[in-house]
Order: C-alpha cells, then sequence, then structure tokens
C-alpha cells in the first residue's frame, strides 16, 4: 500500500493489519446536502429489464473526501491502464443518462452500475 502526503504535510501510514476484503461487480451512490454515500454489490437475478443488486457494503463520504477519492482512483486506473492496457467499456456508465436522472431527482439518487 502506498504512503500519500495530507495537505497539513503529515505522512499517512497504513497501520499493519488485514484489510477486510469485498468484491463488488454492481455500484451505486446517494446524496445528502451532506454527504455521499457509496454502494457496493454484487449482481443478482437479471431479466432483461432489470438488475437485483445485492448489497454487501455502503461507504459514506463527505464531499471533499469523495473529491479525494475521485483523485485516487484516476491515478489508480491510469496506472492500471498503463501497466495492462485500456480497460474494457462493457459495463460501462451511460454518464449522460446518469446526469439527467440525477438532474430530475434533485433529491437522493440512487443510480447503480454493473459490470
Amino acid at each position: 500500500m502506498t504512503e500519500a502526503k495530507l495537505p497539513s504535510g503529515q505522512i499517512l501510514k497504513w497501520k499493519e493489519q488485514d484489510f477486510p476484503n469485498v468484491y463488488a461487480n454492481i455500484m451505486g451512490f446517494g446524496m445528502t446536502p451532506f454527504d455521499i454515500a457509496l454502494m457496493f454489490g454484487l449482481i443478482g437475478d437479471s431479466t432483461p429489464t432489470e438488475v437485483t443488486g445485492i448489497p454487501l457494503v455502503k461507504v459514506i463520504l463527505s464531499p471533499e473526501q469523495a473529491a479525494n477519492l475521485f483523485k485516487l482512483l484516476s491515478v489508480a486506473i491510469s496506472t492500471f491502464a498503463e501497466s495492462n492496457g485500456q480497460l474494457r467499456l462493457a459495463g460501462a456508465v451511460d454518464v449522460e443518462d446518469l446526469r439527467l436522472k440525477v438532474e430530475a431527482a434533485k433529491v437522493t439518487p440512487q443510480v447503480t452500475s454493473g459490470s
């Protein structure tokens, strides 16, 4: 695991212990005026028009930490793609459709993406 420098100048060092591992092939998010929640789960029963997500874990972040997660994921995905080639687009989120749904909801959206 890599070390990171915090805005305070401190270095973040992870304590040596086992982290719980969770595999997810479907994810979603929710928002309130105060936080952003990321939901991770497994694809359950599905039909041609609907997929059932089996929830495993929800991570609730402040908007600032969600922005930090976005930056961390950008670095991780770029590094992965440089070493392993471009990612497959199967299961990619339709960003424009997602934006329209979030804008229409203007409440707590529960939008998901599966692979």
